[in-house]
């Protein structure tokens, strides 16, 4: 009987896939009422948004995070609606010397606003289980790209799915 539940369980795991792990490709983004530091106010499964909303989950200390921030910002200078998203150990003074460190090593000053998820009930919801994970959610609240890690191909991804 112990291995044939155990079997079920594997099985459930194999058939649904990522599905079960992650707020992925094609599902709708959870709702939920998000306030970045630049003062908007939004719920990411709404209808009625006029450009794609991007979001970009960051810890302080996560080394790959320098790398995609300074190219999100770039993007965010052509003016696409990009969030950071920081973890819950990332307050606004380590954000800030984050911040100072990718500036040093990038050359590009950080100005996206970024939401902090203090509680790390954003994490939970989007089923965050490292750093940095990317999201594109289109104007129906349909999660349209999701990437979890950093890869310089990734943003050429993103880029053309933006044209």
């Amino acid at each position: 009987m112990k291995n044939r539940v155990i079997f079920l369980i594997m099985f459930f795991l194999f058939i649904s896939g990522n599905r079960l792990f992650s707020s992925g490709e094609g599902e709708k983004s959870p709702a939920m009422i998000m306030k970045a530091t630049n003062g908007d106010v939004f719920n990411p499964a709404k209808d009625g948004k006029k450009k794609p909303l991007i979001l970009s989950f960051f810890s302080h200390n996560c080394l790959p995070c320098m790398n995609e921030i300074p190219e999100l910002q770039a993007m965010a200078d052509k003016s696409f609606d990009i969030y950071l998203v920081a973890d819950s150990a990332t307050g606004e003074n380590e954000t800030a010397e984050f911040f100072k460190k990718i500036k040093k090593s990038s050359g590009r000053d950080i100005t996206l606003p970024v939401i902090y998820d203090t509680y790390g009930d954003m994490m939970k919801r989007f089923k965050v289980k490292g750093y940095p994970v990317f999201l594109m959610i289109d104007k129906n609240g349909i999660i349209n790209l999701r990437f979890d890690g950093y890869k310089a191909e990734n943003m050429e991804i993103l880029k053309k799915r933006l044209k």
